[in-house]
């Protein structure tokens, strides 16, 4: 150990003829490149990374939702419109008990495609078997 207390962090160790190695300080010009080598190599990994976690960003703003549909059709009655029905009438005589009678209203629009409230007699509803 004679000599290399006190030796610099950059010494590197060196084969010997009989199989042991020893260590001997490494020049300026040796350890520049190693570290150029070493920082580009550090800039192009945070690089990819920045790269990577952007995509995943933007693929996450612009895929599309996925559509969700009630599985099979809902069954359904046809009721044909008298004179004098209005549809928040006829709504509120299919509502159940203690229901809300605007979502019984949006459900019929909805479902009948209505661009109005009003109704004509003769008018066929598809209105939701409860």
């Amino acid at each position: 150990m004679n000599g290399m207390r006190g030796m610099s962090a950059m010494a590197r160790a060196v084969p010997m003829t009989n199989g042991s190695t020893t260590s001997r300080p490494r020049s300026p010009k040796e350890s520049k490149p190693r570290r150029k080598w070493l920082k580009s190599l550090s800039d192009r990994i945070v690089t990819a990374a920045l790269l990577v976690g952007l995509v995943c960003c933007l693929y996450g703003v612009i895929r599309p939702d996925q559509a969700e549909s009630a599985t099979g059709a809902t069954p359904v009655v046809v009721y044909t419109v008298q004179p004098g029905d209005t549809l928040w009438d006829y709504a509120s005589s299919i509502t159940p008990a203690n229901g809300d009678v605007n979502e019984t209203v949006d459900t019929l629009v909805r479902i009948n495609n209505l661009d109005s409230v009003s109704l004509r007699p003769g008018q066929r509803l598809l209105v939701p078997e409860r």
